[in-house]
């Protein structure tokens, strides 16, 4: 008796295992173990405080219970201290919300927030009205309130600020006191920490911006290396880049006032414009490639496509038109070198005279009124006779009669002066040879041949100076002869310029105020910098603005291939260091459209070696397609220009 009961015992047994359960109903669902149906009660699961759930010995990964402590139903995640909370987070303050592990983690009386994702307001104890939503976003707010982060870590280090908005992967993660930021783009404003009243929208937008305020940044890496500048404005990709702690610059389009570190007070619209200006201020430049030369220079105005200045460091200067290049301090220049006639319907104000904008008559000259006003008059004749007043050029005294006429009034009397006789000392015949002159002076010019030119050479002597040549200058001797001299520069050299064999790509003026500057080679090559046991010898050419004496480190037939080729360019060519690659970059617009013959136009899209080492295998070089400083190992093939000053 006692088997049949234990084997049907074990029948019953093997049937519970396998069948489904239903509680409220006969036909539980097929995929489910268990169904609870009911239209009057619900499921209760096991209820706890969180000291009761942590005691729970090994719980099992999903194991869920209700959390009296929180107010929220949690499930266990598998790792140790972590259960998914769905509810109202620590203090269970009915108008908070967290869903996540570690969400509202800290929380004791902030009201009014929510929280989504991994440690998500890890911190918060009394901050309200505050929404994160990503993996540890607002993680150690604490009395910050009206935030919003949404995205990896963003306002990750936010304590007390209030009114940030942060959207995308890491967006104002450092920031921790700064408010009223608005942050939208990965790692937009990432390193902000008190900077307030910023937006930045686009990737790395005002990345670097640590206490810099009420910026506006839109447009990917714009205004991305500020730091405590303020009042700043940058609109496109790259605009301000560089920009570190100045104030009140504004630019709108690609890479305006791209190198800008420390100027202000500047405005740039239009791509590359003002791109390489580093400290110059208060300049306003309108159009593609505006002021594009501008290094240093102040207070100048470009508006128009490739409107510029001869050279970076001018003042005052003002550039109007198409390709309009001004190349003075003070100076204005209305259009290129195309234009030929400039109108006004207006008058013309210079100084403090006004001209008139209509045309005289026939014979009227300008007569000033002595007020400013210049107006047209007829020419008054004024008739003399007998005496010619020292304020109509003659001598006061009556005129004298002779051969040579001299005409006295519109119906002159004509008279011919009686010369006399010379006394001693005085030239009888100028087109001649002069005699009869006192000791001291010259006795004869006549002697010599055309364009000789007499000097004094000792006491009463006389000597005659070779002629020098086209373009030469006389320069003084002092007590001895003076000589004719060949000028360092004519002083009129421009940008663009076909010279010494290439084209002038950057100008100075030296200390004695000769005009200097370097020029590009007209041709470039595909060159490693160094090849075989040459890619791997440390130089010591670290020169950053020095290429000459990086390139005379550099021995030949050892291979160093780039130095080779530009030693086969002929004399006073070499390789430029990195600062001078900057320049060259900074300027290509010139070059570029120089009218010079044989001219390789710079590529835009390739890289250039420069002649200033990096490591023992590395060398710096230039990418000419957004600008970027790179290093590479010298056996790489890279594109090499010559440089050659002057």
């Amino acid at each position: 008796m006692k088997k049949i009961i234990l084997s049907m015992a074990l029948l019953l047994a093997g049937y519970v295992t396998q069948a489904q359960v239903g509680i409220g109903t006969a036909s539980p669902a097929a995929s489910s173990q268990l169904e609870v149906t009911s239209t009057t009660k619900g499921f209760l699961p096991p209820r706890m405080t969180t000291a009761q759930r942590d005691a729970i010995s090994s719980p099992a990964t999903g194991l869920q219970i209700y959390n009296t402590d929180n107010k929220a139903i949690e499930t266990f995640t598998g790792t140790t201290g972590e259960w998914l909370t769905v509810g109202q987070g620590k203090g269970a303050i009915a108008t908070n919300t967290a869903i996540g592990v570690k969400t509202l983690y800290t929380n004791t009386s902030g009201i009014y927030n929510a929280a989504n994702g991994y440690q998500a307001l890890y911190s918060n104890t009394t901050g309200y009205d505050n929404v994160a939503n990503g993996y540890q976003a607002l993680y150690s707010n604490t009395t910050g309130y009206d935030n919003v982060a949404n995205g990896y870590q963003a306002l990750r280090a936010n304590t007390s600020a209030w009114s940030n908005t942060a959207n995308g992967s890491r967006s104002l993660i450092a920031n921790t006191t700064g408010s009223n930021n608005t942050a939208t783009g990965y790692t937009s404003l990432y390193t902000n920490t008190d900077g307030y009243d910023n937006s930045a929208t686009g990737g790395a937008a005002m990345m670097y911006n640590t206490s810099g305020f009420r910026n506006t940044a839109n447009g990917f890496q714009s205004l991305y290396n500020n730091t405590i500048g303020d009042y700043n404005t940058a609109t496109g990709y790259q605009a301000l880049y560089h920009n570190i702690n100045n104030h009140n610059n504004t630019a709108n389009g690609s890479q305006a006032l791209l190198a800008n570190t420390y100027g202000y007070q500047n405005t740039a619209s239009g791509s590359l414009a003002l791109d390489a200006n580093t400290t110059g201020n208060r300049n306003t430049a309108h159009g593609y490639l505006a002021l594009h030369a501008n290094i240093t220079g102040s207070n100048n105005t470009a508006i128009g496509y490739g409107a510029d200045v001869a050279s970076g460091a001018l003042t005052n200067a003002t550039a109007i038109g198409n390709g309009a290049i001004v190349a003075a301090d003070n100076a204005i220049q209305l259009g290129n070198t195309s234009v030929t006639n400039v109108k006004t319907s207006g008058t013309i104000t210079a100084g403090a005279v006004t001209y008139p904008k209509t045309d005289g008559t026939n014979g009227q000259v300008l007569t000033t009124n002595g007020s400013g006003t210049p107006s047209w008059s007829a020419v008054t004749a004024t008739a003399y006779s007998g005496v010619l007043p020292v304020a109509n050029g003659g001598t006061g005294v009556t005129t004298s009669t002779g051969t040579g006429n001299v005409v006295l009034s519109t119906s002159p009397t004509l008279q011919t002066p009686a010369l006399g006789t010379p006394a001693s000392g005085v030239m009888t015949n100028v087109t001649g040879t002069a005699t009869g002159l006192t000791a001291g002076t010259a006795t004869n010019i006549a002697g010599g041949s055309a364009g000789l030119l007499p000097y004094q050479s000792a006491a009463n002597t006389t000597a005659l100076l070779a002629a020098g040549t086209a373009g030469q200058v006389l320069t003084s001797g002092g007590a001895a002869a003076p000589t004719w001299t060949t000028p360092s520069s004519t002083g009129t050299h421009y940008l663009g310029e076909a010279y010494l064999g290439g084209v002038i790509f950057y100008l100075y003026t030296s200390s004695t105020g000769a005009q200097k500057g370097l020029v590009v080679s007209l041709t470039e090559s595909t060159q490693n910098w160094g090849s075989s046991t040459a890619s791997t010898t440390w130089l010591d050419a670290t020169k950053t603005s020095d290429g000459v004496d990086n390139m005379s480190k550099m021995g030949s037939s050892l291979g160093y291939d780039a130095r080779d080729w530009l030693v086969a360019l002929g004399s006073g060519w070499y390789f430029p260091s990195i600062d001078e690659l900057s320049l060259l970059w900074h300027n290509r617009f010139h070059v570029n459209t120089s009218s010079a013959g044989g001219l390789t136009l710079l590529s835009r899209s390739d890289a250039y070696w420069s002649s200033t080492e990096n490591e023992y295998h590395k060398a710096l070089g230039f990418t000419f397609f957004n600008g970027d400083i790179f290093d590479a190992l010298k056996s790489d093939s890279k594109k090499i220009r010559g440089v050659k000053a002057f």
